[in-house]
């Protein structure tokens, strides 16, 4: 499903069975034991994590990131997606 369907807000993320998180320094890092390395998330990433808790849509998050950040360039679902794509590809987060 790509993001401009209808349904992509519909989407729900989740962190992937095992990830393991860890905060270094106000830094957010994430491991998944099948994975050969860690991924470092920036500043944004690390908020679209946060909120990836198996119950909010996407749309959902961007609503609430939207709310936070109403003048945001580029617009704050782009940045969203970015990120949810990025953290798929990574094997840190599922879509249910």
């Amino acid at each position: 499903m790509n993001a401009g369907s209808p349904a992509a807000g519909a989407r729900i993320p989740a962190p992937a069975d095992l990830v393991e998180v860890e905060v270094v320094d106000d830094e957010v890092l994430l491991y998944h034991p099948r994975q050969t390395a860690a991924v470092y998330l920036n500043p944004t990433a690390a908020v679209v994590w946060g909120l990836c808790d198996g119950r909010r849509t996407v749309a959902d998050i961007v609503a609430l990131l939207e709310e936070s950040y109403p003048d945001a360039d580029p617009p704050v679902a782009e940045g969203v997606e970015a990120a949810l794509a990025s953290l798929q590809k990574d094997g840190m987060i599922v879509f249910r």
